[in-house]
């Protein structure tokens, strides 16, 4: 996982060719231009996702995991929290669902870490992570637009 202003952005660039350029456009300050939806880049390996929604009590939202995946998340407007944790220490809810490339993981605060998502700041999020976004701010929630650069991940690519 990795967390950082929207100013380094291209600094981890090297990881991966897609995650370059899913970085290159996270810091071309571009993203606010899309229209809502799924904007293929490349096909279905790389994909900007662009959501409107209200933010949840962090108790009402649920751990997930990538296996073919890393995401960057980003908001537009509006401020959320996830959480973190290493993938290896949850417990699956259910099958993983391979067609869509996630799993939901039993909620344990024990030893998470809390992220402020915004516009001045993003995450991205590896395989290894499991991750619980849309957890509010405030007591009522937040109406926010949120980017998830979704780029795809072979372990194996260089």
């Amino acid at each position: 996982m990795i967390y950082d202003t929207l100013e380094n952005a291209e600094k981890y660039k090297g990881i991966n060719p897609l995650l370059d350029e899913a970085l290159t456009i996270l810091a071309s300050g571009k993203l606010k231009d899309y229209e809502l939806g799924v904007h293929k880049i490349k096909g279905d390996q790389l994909r900007i996702h662009i959501n409107d929604y209200k933010t949840k009590d962090k108790n009402k939202c649920e751990y997930e995991a990538h296996k073919n995946f890393i995401d960057i998340h980003y908001t537009i407007s509006g401020n959320e929290i996830c959480y973190f944790k290493s993938l290896k220490d949850m417990e699956i809810i259910g099958t993983f669902d391979s067609k869509n490339d996630i799993g939901f993981y039993k909620n344990d605060e024990r030893t998470n870490h809390a992220f402020n998502i915004s516009n001045e700041n993003f995450i991205i999020v590896f395989p290894q992570d499991a991750h619980k976004p849309s957890c509010s701010t405030t007591e009522e929630g937040e109406n926010l637009r949120k980017v998830v650069l979704k780029v795809f991940y072979d372990p194996n690519q260089k």
